[in-house]
């Protein structure tokens, strides 16, 4: 689904992801993507995700893709959950943690708080990263791919939210001991400009 249009909120229950290149959610470039534009703001990123099996490739959740060198990321590989910010080919926040299987509704949440950036796991901190340079991408948001046409999700998205506040009142710290509470009926599906 390719969407534009003014500043809303969507309500979805369960978009279905066969793995397939026609299976992806995409919105035009906008602010309402530029989680880090500053260092200064705050951003939630959260999404209620049913794997249709265990982890055995690459398949992404959300993304803002530029290009290659310039974008973020949330995706489930092999090794578990990983988050990465890239600007100009640098790397500046590479989280993994985690191990969500297949056949659970997991709640996975990135949040930044300043310059602090937590990942989110069921409410649980599992990853942090405390500092990273603001940069702003000229590319469109997904769910259900990465922006290149690769590493399509298989399985069940039930809400997604992109939105310039921290909701979810989150304190990432190193050592990750903050937890989040997520409300059971957010309901929601991409909050900005689609």
């Amino acid at each position: 689904v390719d969407v534009s249009g003014g500043n809303i909120g969507i309500y979805s229950k369960n978009f279905r992801f066969l793995g397939s290149s026609s299976q992806y959610f995409k919105a035009s470039d906008s602010a309402d993507w530029d989680i880090f534009g500053s260092t200064l703001d705050d951003w939630t990123l959260f999404l209620r995700v049913r794997f249709d099996a265990a982890a055995s490739g690459t398949e992404n959740l959300l993304a803002q893709y530029e290009d290659a060198s310039n974008r973020w990321l949330l995706r489930r590989e092999t090794g578990g959950l990983r988050f990465i910010y890239e600007r100009s080919g640098v790397t500046d926040i590479s989280l993994l943690a985690g191990s969500p299987g297949g056949t659970t509704w997991y709640d996975l949440c990135v949040c930044k708080v300043g310059t602090d950036v937590g990942m989110y796991l069921d409410g649980s901190q599992i990853a942090y990263d405390g500092a990273f340079t603001a940069a702003t991408f000229t590319g469109s948001f997904y769910v259900g791919q990465l922006g290149s046409g690769t590493n399509y999700l298989s399985g069940r998205v039930n809400d997604v939210l992109v939105i310039n506040q921290n909701i979810f009142n989150a304190a990432p710290v190193s050592g990750n001991t903050d937890a989040i509470t997520i409300p059971s009926g957010l309901n929601l599906i991409a909050k900005g400009v689609l």
